[in-house]
């Protein structure tokens, strides 16, 4: 049986050499071309929209990681969306020391956020603010800088800079240098601010970010 499927292949080989490399013109030579013509097209659109994609998705995935890290751990809270307030818990050693025992793990950076309202001359707007300190690792986050650049941090108190979201900055009408105003409310109805100098706009593209 095996010599049988092995002859009727090689006839079907044979005949399809013929019709297809036959000198003659001949309609059944010209609709096998045509078929092998439109299948390399095919496959080589396939292979380019493959590659755009995984390209497109390694982007985005790195631009979700330099915001916020591989990991991201947090207080334990029910119903917590995506878009909340942040506690830097890994201010506690026994969190930190637990992760740095693990070696997959490259850094740790602690980090905050708190809604704030954000003021500007005649401008207001509300949005979740995040405070980093210096351990942060601003190479990842250059690459999504329009202007100006990273925040530079002092010695001793908080740093006085801020870095706003090219959409943000365009609703404040706030540019380099200027300086805004960021009022914390507090769980009392009380509020504080804090004028911070914009050294840097930055854009993501994924709008939660920005």
């Amino acid at each position: 049986s095996s010599q049988c499927k092995t002859l009727i292949v090689n006839v079907a080989i044979y005949i399809a050499k013929k019709i297809a490399f036959n000198k003659q013109k001949s309609f059944s030579r010209f609709i096998i071309r045509l078929s092998v013509a439109a299948t390399a097209i095919s496959v080589a659109a396939m292979i380019i929209t493959i590659c755009v994609v995984n390209g497109f998705q390694e982007t985005v995935s790195n631009k979700v990681f330099s915001f916020w890290g591989h990991i991201r751990a947090q207080e334990y809270s029910f119903s917590r969306g995506l878009v909340a307030e942040e506690t830097p818990i890994l201010a506690s050693d026994t969190v930190e020391q637990i992760l740095k025992k693990n070696k997959e793990i490259k850094s740790v950076q602690p980090f905050a956020t708190k809604a704030t309202v954000l003021q500007f001359k005649n401008e207001i707007e509300g949005c979740l603010i995040k405070g980093v300190n210096d351990k942060l690792d601003s190479a990842v986050f250059k690459q999504s800088l329009l202007a100006g650049r990273f925040l530079h941090f002092t010695d001793s108190g908080y740093c006085k800079e801020v870095i706003l979201s090219a959409p943000l900055a365009n609703i404040m009408q706030a540019g380099l240098n200027d300086t805004v105003k960021v009022n914390f409310i507090q769980l009392n109805q009380t509020s504080t601010y804090r004028k911070l100098k914009v050294v840097g706009i930055y854009k993501t593209g994924i709008e939660e970010y920005d």
